[in-house]
């Protein structure tokens, strides 16, 4: 038996702004030529089949393609793990119906959990789309104890750079959506429910070179902290999620069309501990929940001083002779 070990493909990458699709277009006929070419058995692809959890339409529809050749076109055994940089929802999207000719993917959340889990691969930020999961909602009406709104992108950039379709992008997927989903979900919660809606401590100023960002999430932030007010006759609570910079795949989409600042690289939180007290607050019932001294600081900062005079700081620590501003 011959087995092929490859990895690390990273279907979508970008390199100084520039799409590498047509090279890997290239590496997917060099790779259905060496198996071929050495008659391999089993192909073991382990890891990082995306750049990003939330791959283009272009990456998936290669991936979609290449696991056709392989197992279908060629009839090989395929074995997917995935890894950080993938979603493995995205990864299975077609290995329930190349099961039986041979796709294996590993690294499902309900190999992770020991319950039943329902998936739903959907563009949150097209309305037909979010018609899919509002009507299954509809149908099995189920007891909803915990929403987590954690859609959402950045592109970094000033506004007279970003594409338009960036732009309402991040309207449509960190406002559109969000609101929709939890209005379709409301319905089907109870007393003691609990909502997480992803904000940032982005929403706490306006945020030039991040400006469209920044000011969706102080959409999400004043949206949740209005709504937590009107449900709380039926007691439901609704908790604003406000981190700062976390060590996510957030900023493989955001750095596509700028660098991050230095200040954020310099405060960059681990995710589990954001998450974590996420959780404790949503559970004691708190309105907005802000990890780390530093970001609890900036808050404070953002309420007491003039907005202007902020700004003019952070632009002090990140300008370097040489740089553009923002």
């Amino acid at each position: 038996m011959k087995i092929l070990h490859t990895a690390d493909w990273h279907l979508g990458i970008a390199l100084h702004k520039q799409s590498l699709m047509e090279d890997q277009y290239d590496f997917i006929k060099q790779l259905k030529q060496i198996v071929m070419d050495e008659n391999i058995d089993v192909i073991i692809i382990a890891g990082d089949i995306y750049d990003t959890t939330l791959a283009s339409k272009e990456a998936i529809e290669l991936y979609d393609k290449c696991m056709h050749m392989l197992c279908m076109e060629l009839q090989k055994q395929v074995i997917v793990i995935a890894g950080n940089h993938d979603s493995p929802v995205r990864l299975s999207s077609c290995s329930a119906l190349l099961a039986p000719m041979g796709l294996h993917v590993y690294g499902k959340l309900e190999e992770k959990v020991n319950i039943p889990v329902r998936k739903f691969v959907l563009d949150l930020s097209q309305e037909k789309e979010r018609e899919i999961l509002k009507a299954e909602l509809e149908r099995l009406k189920p007891q909803v104890k915990f929403l987590v709104n954690a859609a959402g992108f950045g592109k970094i950039g000033n506004v007279c750079d970003l594409s338009e379709k960036d732009q309402s992008g991040m309207v449509q997927v960190n406002c559109t959506a969000l609101t929709a989903v939890t209005t379709m979900v409301l319905p089907f919660m109870s007393q003691n429910s609990r909502i997480l809606q992803f904000a940032s401590s982005a929403a706490f100023l306006p945020q030039p070179g991040f400006a469209v960002y920044a000011a969706s999430k102080a959409y999400v932030l004043s949206y949740s902290r209005a709504l937590n007010r009107e449900l709380k006759g039926r007691k439901i609570f609704v908790t604003a999620i406000c981190p700062g910079p976390v060590r996510t795949e957030f900023f493989d989409i955001a750095q596509t069309t700028g660098e991050i600042p230095l200040y954020k690289k310099l405060v960059m939180a681990a995710p589990g501990k954001v998450v974590a007290k996420a959780i404790r607050d949503s559970i004691a019932g708190r309105e907005i929940s802000v990890y780390g001294l530093f970001m609890n600081a900036f808050w404070i900062l953002a309420k007491v001083f003039p907005h202007s005079l902020i700004l003019d700081m952070m632009e002090k620590i990140e300008y370097l002779p040489g740089k553009d501003r923002w």
